[in-house]
């Protein structure tokens, strides 16, 4: 009787080649995976900048914005910024959602952004938007896309420190 079999030796080739190709999947995966989810905080940082730009530009010609959250007569303080940051808190924070936790905190304003003082420090909500005043008509939105996210400036675009934040933005026009 002539019995043909795989040896020894070639079955544990072909378990050493999946070994490596998994291996190598997996890597992939995690990149692609961390890099879907920076372009996530990207757009919804650039959703919230833009309501917010749109919510106060109304105030040209209404009395009311953000869902009623914002009257636009209490634009005309002399900081209006942290008045139109927490109404857009209180607008969104039941429709925007966590991205990694939705039973977390999603957005909160200045001057105690997610647990955070000022920008950098403190140990941040990851998956929430950070509203943080900057100027009487300006702001910065920031994002935590991993823990821990108080690491110094948050200008390596979120892959060391896990923070990435948007520039200085004008929200307030007079």
């Amino acid at each position: 009787m002539n019995h043909r079999a795989f040896t020894l030796i070639e079955l544990l080739v072909v378990v050493a080649i999946i070994g490596i190709l998994a291996a190598v999947g997996v890597v992939a995966y995690n990149g692609y995976t961390s890099s879907a989810k920076l372009n996530a905080a990207k757009l919804k940082m650039s959703i919230v900048i833009k309501y917010i730009q749109a919510e106060t530009a109304k105030c040209t010609f209404e009395e009311t914005a953000m869902d009623g959250n914002l009257k636009c007569s209490d634009l005309n303080v002399a900081t209006p910024v942290p008045v139109a940051l927490k109404a857009a808190q209180a607008a969104l924070q039941d429709t925007l959602k966590n991205a990694s936790d939705p039973s977390k905190l999603s957005i909160c304003a200045a001057p105690n952004p997610c647990g955070g003082t000022y920008n950098y420090s403190g140990n941040k909500v990851e998956g929430a938007v950070s509203l943080l005043e900057h100027g009487p008509t300006t702001m910065q939105v920031g994002f935590c896309v991993k823990l821990p996210c108080n690491g110094p400036w948050g200008y390596d675009g979120g892959k060391k420190n896990g923070y990435i934040e948007s520039g200085y933005i004008n929200i307030i026009t007079n």
